[in-house]
């Protein structure tokens, strides 16, 4: 683990390495490894697992749930300059330390920008390495594949340095335009140097963090349902809005049950957000009355209330009561008219009759 002017820049995102199908440890193992070494800027590759641990375990997709992965990245300038954020990108310097934390919950990648010309220059890593293996792998595909979830990078520029102090870790959190600052300073007197300090400060930050990208995904299934009835919804509303008067014809009959369909699949995925979100309240507070070093707090609990996804569901239930009392005043005066009609046929036809 390379150190700068005797700190050490980090970001952090979720990026992990997953197979589409195996039960077999040693099998996603020799995966990974093979992937990785036919990249020819990667070196010092390192997987350590637990001999005992079964791909059975795992969470999701068929990666390990305990262990981890580490290599060095070296990534060219002529790469740096394609990306549309050269100057965040050129404070990161060419060499990176990646090291990928596996964790019950989700993995945990941390980027150690080796030679980078700041502090806050953690996050340009995460972005460099994360879109450089993209590129790689789409031009050497091998049998494990990358995974990512957002947001990766983690929105925080970390650093960690050596202080006179008898904590093991302090944190201080830098407000700052765009990304925040989290500067950690380590005891000189605990650690007999900044790569030891620095591995343990990736030890004590994993939980943590792991939990938010587990939040995260969590979120992005809430997202993905509301999604569906959003859709359906706009579906609704464009059948509605139809010019042509053979198809409004037609919806006006078959719109009526599509139209219960869908509210009665909002109120289920208005519930099933509902418990989620309260599960996931609930797993916050387990995890931070057990938690001795919490950091992320605020990150956690933004993730996992997910507020702004109920307005998303409060759009569709307005949209489908406006839709449905529209439909009803159709209804109604449809059925005037019809009886209007059959009233005038019936007086016709007595007229008829009667001369």
């Amino acid at each position: 683990m390379p150190l700068v002017d005797n700190c050490l820049p980090f970001g952090v995102g979720s990026i992990f390495f997953a197979l589409d199908s195996t039960s077999k440890l040693s099998e996603w193992q020799e995966a990974v490894a093979d992937t990785l070494n036919a990249i020819p800027s990667i070196s010092d590759m390192r997987i350590n697992l637990p001999e005992e641990f079964k791909l059975r375990h795992q969470v999701g997709k068929p990666y390990p749930a305990v262990g981890g992965v580490s290599f060095r990245i070296t990534i060219p300038e002529s790469f740096r300059k394609e990306l549309l954020v050269p100057q965040m990108t050129s404070l990161a310097g060419d060499k990176f330390t990646v090291v990928i934390l596996h964790e019950s919950r989700h993995p945990v990648a941390f980027v150690i920008a080796e030679q980078a010309k700041s502090a806050r220059a953690g996050a340009a890593g995460v972005i460099l390495v994360r879109n450089f293996l993209v590129r790689e792998l789409r031009l050497r595909p091998g049998k494990a594949y990358l995974n990512t979830l957002g947001p990766s990078p983690f929105h925080v520029n970390f650093s960690l340095e050596p202080a006179d102090q008898t904590e093991e870790f302090i944190l201080k959190v830098i407000p700052s335009r765009g990304y925040q600052t989290y500067r950690f300073t380590y005891s000189e007197g605990r650690f007999s140097s900044l790569p030891k300090a620095g591995t343990e400060l990736f030890l004590r930050l994993r939980d943590e963090l792991a939990y938010f990208y587990h939040l995260a995904e969590v979120a992005n299934n809430r997202r993905a349902m509301v999604r569906g009835v959003t859709n359906r919804t706009q579906d609704l509303v464009t059948k509605f809005q139809d010019p042509d008067l053979k198809a409004r014809i037609a919806n006006f009959f078959l719109v009526g049950m599509a139209m219960r369909k869908i509210v009665l699949e909002t109120i289920a995925v208005d519930y099933a957000v509902q418990r989620s979100v309260s599960q996931s309240m609930q797993d916050l507070e387990e995890l931070y009355d057990r938690e001795q070093f919490p950091c992320f707090r605020t990150y956690l609990e933004k993730q996992a209330s997910d507020k702004y996804i109920a307005t998303y569901i409060s759009g569709c239930k307005d949209t489908l009561a406006m839709l449905s009392q529209d439909r009803s005043q159709q209804v109604q005066i449809t059925s005037l008219f019809i009886s209007a009609l059959a009233g005038g046929f019936a007086g016709a036809l007595v007229t008829l009759l009667i001369h």
